[in-house]
């Protein structure tokens, strides 16, 4: 079972899906899990929404009869993986595996609209620079520090564009978008995204932000408890930009997995490891940790 990311979609499994059918030759189970109402989802409350869509996902599968699920969870989907296998299992359901890919939990609570849009130009694929944000990763991710320093725990709204100093030049790059209408922000995404990640009408583009940022703003937000079962972690091997590091994310799985955590790094970065390139090596992983429930 694949649980959405934060677009609220199985698109970012697109690569994998393919696989999967290719291989099992439609002899393989699979269940994708997508937001069912995105105008709720949109309108909710993003303290502890984590909590109540799982609670949700968790009663309509065990309303559908399952039993015996292999649960699967990339990026924001990993948290939310985690909240469905807890609950399952909980409610007597067997959770034969938790595999989370790429996914941790940023230790402070977002609020900057601006990043969130940084974030989502950056999980999409489009260059942050050719949006008017600036061209390195790690200044952003820089700055970002500078303002939890200023205020802990909160990257609060329009911080970035408070900084002076060494960070001026950041602070000049989210001045200057700020003063753009979100629309007009939105068009230029449409025209940089790139043509691998599709083409994409402002209507449709402002729909996946809005999702997106409602996401990570409900996962700024969310407190896991522990886990008590086992989980896989499929650690990306390439870069940890703006909101982690690799020992953050390693961290962050080592103290919510009372069992057995088993961290098997694969090939790219966070945006590319389940991509056409990566998808067949996440495809064998998963089918080993599975015992072949994936594919045989």
């Amino acid at each position: 079972m694949l649980v959405h990311a934060g677009t609220g979609t199985v698109m970012p499994y697109r690569a994998l899906i393919t696989e999967i059918r290719r291989r099992s030759a439609g002899n393989a189970t699979l269940t994708g899990l997508e937001i069912p109402d995105l105008r709720e989802y949109l309108d909710a409350e993003p303290e502890g929404l984590i909590e109540r869509l799982a609670a949700g996902y968790v009663e309509a599968l065990l309303g559908s009869g399952a039993s015996r699920l292999h649960v699967v969870g990339y990026c924001l989907g990993g948290l939310i993986a985690t909240e469905v296998a807890r609950g399952l299992a909980e409610a007597g359901a067997d959770v034969a595996t938790l595999t989370v890919i790429s996914s941790h939990s940023p230790r402070f609570r977002l609020d900057d609209e601006l990043l969130s849009e940084y974030s989502f130009s950056v999980m999409m694929g489009i260059d942050p620079a050719a949006l008017g944000f600036p061209a390195d990763e790690n200044r952003v991710a820089a700055a970002a520090d500078e303002v939890l320093a200023a205020s802990p725990g909160v990257m609060r709204d329009g911080g970035f564009a408070e900084l002076t100093g060494q960070y001026a030049d950041v602070a000049a790059c989210f001045q200057r978008l700020a003063a753009v209408p979100r629309e007009q922000r939105v068009a230029r995404m449409c025209e940089a995204v790139p043509a691998s990640a599709g083409m994409y009408e402002p209507e449709h583009m402002m729909r996946l932000f809005r999702t997106f940022r409602q996401s990570v703003f409900a996962i700024t937000r969310y407190d896991p408890e522990p886990y008590a079962g086992d989980i896989t972690f499929l650690r990306h091997s390439g870069a940890y930009p703006f909101p982690g590091s690799k020992e953050a994310v390693t961290q962050h799985w080592e103290e919510l997995c009372l069992g057995d955590l088993r961290i098997v790094d694969v090939a790219g970065d966070h945006f590319s490891c389940l991509s056409v390139q990566h998808a067949p090596g996440v495809l064998k992983l998963l089918s080993e940790i599975t015992e072949g429930a994936v594919v045989r």
